[in-house]
């Protein structure tokens, strides 16, 4: 009887030992949230270009989106289909004969010279339903609802945690510079 009492008091012992070195394990992973990205939104302002879509207005600069799929499907953009692992760029014009307001990827074609102010931010699938929703109700371009307007507009539609100002290039620039962690190495996709 002594030894089957034994027994059961190692075995409850053993339990209890098992159980508490479980529970400690348990207890230190510390769990952390995953958010997945399935684009990047960078918001770029060129205060000094030339070649921009205020030139007929006397503003110099051009401000605009570059948005890249980093996902595992094709989404669509305002208008624009955008593949796994590719990206467009996005912005508003003035000075182009068929049409005032959004034009894709023609940075990419006229380039941008001076030095330009980027920040770039992660963008969850519902994110990006935010900024094509966006995107499609700002097709339009005036001197006060210009491309540093609708660039700012946009990307502070996604809630990326920093909000920016600025009504013209230069002022959009500045309010970048603001954030930390901008950029001014701006890698401008080309479409061929």
């Amino acid at each position: 009887m002594k030894k089957i009492i034994k027994r059961i008091f190692v075995v409850i012992l053993s339990v209890i030992f098992v159980c508490s070195f479980s529970t400690y394990a348990y207890a230190s992973e510390k769990v952390q949230p995953t958010i997945s990205f399935c684009a990047t939104l960078k918001i770029v302002s060129c205060p000094n270009a030339s070649n921009s879509s205020k030139a007929s207005s006397g503003i110099l600069g051009h401000s605009f989106l570059i948005v890249e799929n980093i996902g595992v499907s094709t989404f669509k953009i305002g208008h624009m289909t955008v593949p796994v692992g590719e990206s467009i760029t996005i912005g508003t014009y003035s000075n182009r004969k068929n049409h005032n307001g959004i034009w894709y990827n023609i940075e990419g074609y006229t380039g941008m010279n001076g030095t330009c102010y980027s920040l770039t931010t992660g963008l969850t699938g519902s994110q990006v339903a935010t900024l094509r929703d966006t995107i499609n109700a700002h097709d339009s371009w005036s001197l006060t609802k210009n491309c540093s307007y609708f660039a700012k507009t946009v990307w502070n539609s996604v809630n990326t945690g920093c909000k920016l100002s600025g009504s013209n290039p230069r002022a959009l620039a500045d309010s970048i510079k603001k954030v930390n962690g901008y950029s001014t190495k701006v890698t401008i996709p080309k479409k061929v």
